[in-house]
């Protein structure tokens, strides 16, 4: 076969989904009769996590796409896509759990429909980023917050503006309603927190203390107290709602913390860092409690189970934890390493995955083995292919180079230099006679030249 028409005939269908990994159903190191093969279509981030009300599924936002997990086995349910074009900063369940509610960098609110993945609608956008969009306690209401300082509430069966609240002198981060849903809490990067009266958008009371930005808050269960996490401060501060008093201030992250939660029963307070740390705080004693070491990199968000006994925190990927045992459950991931590009084997057989460092995996889709490991090229990988009879695999890097492989022994059987992207997509070699003939491309011009090696 001639080595063009055999590039030609590989079809190459390529997930392009940035941050991917293949997954293998059932127990890794066992292997199965009939394999199942998915692709879990990661984050670049996971800025925003939460449980169900139920606690069995879980729900995270990151780069440009949100997603629904099942927690007991950490597989992917959905993907919603297609409407942002900026970075998911925030993603919650409605509370009957009908909807979904994401907003994004490039200033949209969207309303997704949880069972069949479709967009109901846009709220505002595209414009300045809005970093948070929550529901009300009823579910009628949706609160908005953003760059641009002003905190807007939404009427969900209508998509109207219903009420704009102003008072904050820089970008609203942070945004949760209280228990009965008469009150509203925000965070601003101008280092307060504010407390509104929702039925007449009147602004209550001014809780001020961090001397940094405030990246998240959260009220108790009762909506007696509240948390806020202090951004480069590096603390967790303890507020009575009433008063405004501040109660306590938590120390003992070493990097910004980005996040916090109360325990079920409020006695408990949990905070998320770029430390990559998790802190568990005892509210009687303003004491730490533990620290679990919860992020591969920053952890950007955290969610505690209904049942109190679960949490879930977000960084390259998520993780959950039992919090009576301190100990991590399992990781819901959709990559390693940064993965940029996978691929599956015609048939399920093998699989590749490519990672942001120019690393390319070989797998046994069956046994979960890692066969090869082909760390000869830097560079992100842009493209991966397997041939339709198993035999060969295709790589390349954005950059270039493109290269041809035998999948049994990983050798390299065709090397081709230039712009990798480029060269995927268009570049003929009609000068290579035989595939399983190395040949090596010289020069990067509009059709390249080849020299035996």
């Amino acid at each position: 076969m001639k080595c063009r028409e055999y590039i030609k005939g590989l079809g190459m269908k390529l997930v392009t989904a940035a941050c991917v990994l293949v997954v293998f159903s059932g127990t890794v190191l066992a292997a199965a009769k009939d394999p199942e093969i998915f692709v879990q279509l990661g984050h670049s981030g996971v800025q925003s996590v939460a449980f169900s009300a139920d606690g069995k599924s879980a729900l995270s936002g990151g780069d440009k796409t949100v997603k629904t997990w099942d927690v007991g086995s950490g597989r992917e349910i959905r993907t919603y896509t297609g409407a942002h074009t900026g970075f998911v900063a925030s993603a919650v369940f409605s509370p009957d759990e009908r909807y979904l509610l994401s907003c994004g960098t490039e200033g949209k609110i969207v309303l997704w429909d949880a069972l069949s993945g479709e967009k109901v609608r846009e709220l505002g956008g595209p414009g300045k980023a809005v970093f948070r969009a929550v529901f009300s306690p009823d579910g009628r209401t949706i609160a908005s917050g953003g760059m641009d300082a002003v905190i807007r509430l939404w009427d969900v069966a209508t998509g109207e503006q219903t009420r704009t609240l102003s008072g904050h002198a820089a970008t609203v981060r942070t945004l949760t309603y209280g228990p009965d849903g008469r009150y509203l809490l925000s965070g601003s990067w101008d280092k307060t927190i504010k407390l509104w009266e929702v039925a007449t958008g009147k602004e209550v009371r001014t809780f001020a203390g961090h001397i940094a930005a405030v990246n998240a808050v959260a009220f108790s269960p009762e909506g007696r107290y509240l948390l806020s996490a202090g951004g480069k401060d590096g603390t967790v501060r303890y507020w009575e709602t009433a008063s405004g008093r501040e109660l306590a201030v938590l120390r003992g992250h070493t990097g910004e913390v980005t996040s916090v939660a109360f325990s079920a029963d409020g006695r408990l307070a949990f905070s998320g860092s770029f430390d990559r740390t998790v802190r568990i705080w005892d509210l009687s004693r303003a004491g730490e409690l533990m620290s679990l070491a919860a992020g591969e990199v920053s952890v950007f968000s955290l969610a505690i189970s209904p049942d109190g006994g679960q949490l879930l925190a977000g960084s390259r990927n998520m993780s959950l934890w039992d919090l009576a045992a301190g100990k991590k459950l399992r990781t819901l991931e959709g990559k390693v390493n940064w993965v940029s590009r996978v691929a599956i084997a015609p048939g399920g057989k093998y699989a590749l995955s490519g990672n942001f460092d120019g690393t390319i995996n070989l797998w046994d889709s069956v046994t979960a083995q890692r066969l090869w490991t082909f760390t000869d090229v830097k560079g992100i990988v842009s493209s991966l292919a397997f041939a339709p009879d198993n035999q060969y695999m295709l790589d390349c890097r954005l950059d270039g180079p493109l290269m041809l492989r035998e999948v049994e022994t990983g050798r390299e059987l065709l090397r081709i230099d230039g712009q990798g992207a480029g060269l995927f997509a268009g570049w003929e070699m009609d000068c290579v006679r035989r595939c399983r003939q190395p040949y090596q491309a010289m020069g990067c011009g509009e059709r390249p030249r080849y020299q035996k090696l």
